[in-house]
């Protein structure tokens, strides 16, 4: 089910080479993931959600697709057991102010070296020769896994100068407001029986902590589509509007 999801989400010239790439992925890295840590669907959401946000923009050429396709597949190979800014919230209201500080200085540490482990293992993969990624392709696909999680860290990435980028941080930072998103949190925490009141109350805390958190990362002449978020795109606020549709906040 997860593979025909994923070639069904590709676009159709780039379609079997991506699925290479996925599949020397899924060998290596993806397959031995812990799913309650970090669910298979996130990335295959990841890239349905770019190809959209591609397509809206008018992001069409062959190779800004492959692109956008490599990102969402392999951002996230360097695994981390997380620590979310619900976790330190919630160490907040129990007063334990200390216990927060750990987490937050924790979590500030992580991503870093979240980005860096899987910047140099989406190089190792597209650097295969049967692969025949080109070079200028990898490249920039390295790079910005190697910055795709900074706007988390308070940094005003990416840079409107690239378009590309924006749609695909916008694409990953809607994971967790997305129908599939909240369950993964939740379960993540080690939560079971959960329902449709659970999945909309986590919804709306990723909402706070998350997509309006992160506008602080940027300058007050920055332009929004959004006017309580950070999403920098047409098509990322309809998204999220739909999203806030459905879970009724």
């Amino acid at each position: 089910m997860l593979r025909n999801r994923l070639r069904a989400a590709l676009p159709e010239q780039v379609r079997d080479l991506v699925t290479a790439i996925f599949d020397v992925a899924w060998e290596r890295h993806l397959s031995r993931r812990d799913p309650a840590e970090s669910p298979h669907e996130h990335e295959i959401y990841v890239l349905e959600a770019t190809m959209r946000l591609f397509a809206a923009e008018g992001l069409i050429g062959l190779e800004v697709k492959l692109f956008g396709c490599v990102v969402a597949l392999l951002h996230d190979l360097g695994e981390i057991r997380r620590v979310t800014e619900l976790d330190i919230r919630h160490a907040r209201e129990q007063g334990d102010l200390a216990g927060a500080e750990r987490l937050a200085a924790k979590r500030a540490r992580q991503r870093p070296e979240h980005m860096i482990a899987s910047a140099e293992l989406a190089h190792e993969i597209l650097s295969m020769p049967r692969l025949a990624i080109p070079v200028h392709v990898r490249d920039r696909a390295v790079e910005h896994i190697g910055l795709h999680d900074m706007v988390k860290l308070g940094v005003p990435y990416p840079p409107r100068s690239d378009w590309a980028a924006v749609c695909c941080v916008e694409a990953d930072t809607l994971w967790p407001v997305s129908p599939e998103g909240p369950a993964a949190d939740l379960r993540r925490r080690g939560l079971g029986g959960f329902g449709r009141a659970e999945l909309a109350a986590q919804a709306c805390a990723n909402f706070e902590t998350q997509l309006v958190a992160y506008r602080n990362s940027f300058p007050r002449h920055e332009r929004f589509s959004d006017p309580e978020t950070f999403l920098r795109t047409s098509e990322g606020a309809g998204m999220l509007a739909e999203y806030r549709a459905y879970w009724e906040f």
